[in-house]
């Protein structure tokens, strides 16, 4: 499956992220459960693999590669039932999560693509590819490395999640943010466009230079 596709699905999802004064978070009036259904199918949508039983829509399914996706110490925050845990983590570490399921999301439709391009979905072959995702490199080395990014702390374009889930996907793991000052501009530029305001001072007073 092309490259293409998998940045499409991605900038699905980018919906459910929020960016506040360079900080990302995710929506808060649902649960996590709740938006990580909703970004599987809509990269499942985009993917538009054979399906013929639906078993890629069943919600165990979507489980079944949640929990894939990540490691066996967060299942527990990944549940439908888990949002009450979730109240003790802030905002960024939720950004964080919900980009780590939707990379593995990705990730794993994109291997599943690739064994399924000219046979539909069955439940052995499925349940075959997320038994070998959760067990390959990628997945572990995809959740170090957006797990140690910065950019949630200093976001401004939504972009920036969709490039950093993108690099993660294609298994650039190794990359640094903002490799370049040029890329650091970048990222902060909205900012520079705003207008100049006048921090001026009553009439008569002046700033006096401090030797």
């Amino acid at each position: 499956m092309s490259s293409n596709t998998c940045r499409r699905s991605v900038e699905k999802t980018l919906s459910h992220f929020t960016l506040s004064m360079g900080q990302a978070s995710v929506q808060n009036n649902v649960s996590m459960w709740t938006t990580l259904s909703q970004c599987y199918d809509e990269i499942a949508k985009t993917f538009a693999l054979q399906d013929p039983d639906s078993i890629l829509t069943k919600p165990e399914t979507i489980s079944a590669v949640v929990h894939a996706t990540f490691d066996h110490d967060v299942h527990g925050l990944v549940e439908q039932n888990s949002s009450s845990m979730l109240h003790y983590l802030d905002d960024v570490t939720k950004a964080h999560m919900l980009a780590q399921a939707v990379a593995g999301m990705v990730a794993f439709f994109r291997k599943l693509a690739a064994h399924h391009e000219h046979n539909p979905v069955t439940a052995s072959s499925f349940d075959r590819d997320v038994q070998h995702f959760a067990e390959c490199q990628l997945r572990s080395a995809m959740i170090r490395k957006i797990e140690d990014s910065r950019i949630f702390g200093r976001c401004y374009t939504k972009s920036q999640i969709a490039d950093l889930i993108m690099d993660a996907v294609e298994g650039k793991v190794d990359d640094a943010e903002f490799t370049t000052e040029d890329e650091y501009q970048n990222a902060i530029g909205w900012a520079t466009e705003l207008p100049a305001r006048n921090m001026g001072l009553p009439w008569g007073f002046s700033i006096m230079a401090l030797n």
